[in-house]
Formats: C-alpha cells, sequence, structure tokens
C-alpha cells in the first residue's frame, strides 16, 4: 500500500480590488454583458429582488424586480439612480423579462400578467405605453432587425414594429406545438 503525499498547507491571498470603475459597457457589446461585467467590487448587481436585466446606451441598467418594479441602476454600484424609479410596480405581477430595444431607444418590460410596458430610455425614463397581448407571462423580449418579438407563456409569438409611441403589432405567430 501506497502512503498518501501529506497535504500541503493553503496560503490565503488577498486581491486588491480596484478603485477605478469597471469600463462602460459600448453599444456593440450590449447584447454580451454577463453579471460578472456588470459588477463592482466583486459584488454582482443581480440579487434576489432582481428577476432579469438589460443595459441601455448610456450603460444605465435596467432592473425588472420580482415586486414588479423597473428601476434604474448604476452599472458602477448597483443603487438606484436618482431618476431610477421608471415603474414602481405591483403586488402580485413581477417582471419576467426586459429589453433595451437600440432602433428607438426604449427599454421593453414584459409582465407575469402578460403586459407589455414601454419606457424611455432618455430624459425622464417614463412610461410611454402599456399593452396587453399575452394571455400569461412574457417569457422574452427580443429586437430582430427592425421588429420586435415577444414569446409568451401562452406559446404565441407576436411580432412588433417599435415606434417612438406605442409599440404597433404586426403579427401574431402561433400554431406551433411543443
Amino acid at each position: 500500500m501506497v502512503a498518501p503525499k501529506p497535504r500541503t498547507p493553503r496560503t490565503q491571498v488577498s486581491v486588491p480590488v480596484p478603485r477605478e470603475p469597471p469600463m462602460p459597457v459600448l453599444m456593440d457589446d450590449i447584447h454580451k454583458v454577463s453579471a460578472e461585467e456588470v459588477a463592482l467590487q466583486g459584488q454582482v448587481i443581480l440579487g434576489d429582488a432582481f428577476k432579469c436585466m438589460t443595459v441601455d446606451h448610456e450603460g444605465k441598467v435596467w432592473t425588472g424586480e420580482r415586486n414588479g418594479g423597473v428601476w434604474l441602476r448604476s452599472q458602477y454600484t448597483a443603487e438606484v439612480l436618482s431618476d431610477g424609479v421608471a415603474f414602481q410596480g405591483g403586488k402580485s405581477n413581477f417582471v419576467s423579462s426586459i429589453s433595451f430595444i437600440p432602433s428607438v431607444k426604449q427599454v421593453w418590460a414584459g409582465f407575469s400578467d402578460g403586459i407589455l410596458r414601454v419606457f424611455n430610455a432618455e430624459g425622464l425614463h417614463e412610461m410611454l405605453s402599456e399593452t396587453r397581448q399575452h394571455s400569461g407571462a412574457i417569457n422574452c423580449i427580443h429586437p430582430s432587425g427592425p421588429f420586435v418579438i415577444t414569446g409568451g407563456q401562452d406559446w404565441k409569438l407576436y411580432k412588433w414594429s417599435p415606434t417612438r409611441g406605442a409599440p404597433r403589432q404586426m403579427a401574431l405567430l402561433s400554431g406551433h406545438s411543443n
């Protein structure tokens, strides 16, 4: 029988935390942002209260909250910005998906009750419109060329034309099965 090798004691190393914030997210990198890139001092912004997030053209992090709120947060500190409440939320519905739409500089948020809310990503970040097409949660929102596709728990896909105000529904894509 061979004797096991003695264990070498491990040395703990303290890694200095950089004082400078990470580089801002570039437009080309918006859809490649990972939670690790949106971090400061080793603390990832996404936490238990967050359901989903997106980054806009100014590098602001928009979070969809479990309490139904839509918040703007600093990408460096995760703190809510002074103009950070885009939507206060309700008690029973949560944000199930959120996406920045670069062509119109808007943030679209899908909710668990099927409501789609559109926010201005510039200026006062006000809500521009609210509509319900899906009969269940909106699971995904994806900009695709000049259109935006939403997919819901109701097994339907909607094709939208984003405009400066309320989005215009172009088509219902259904008939598929799992």
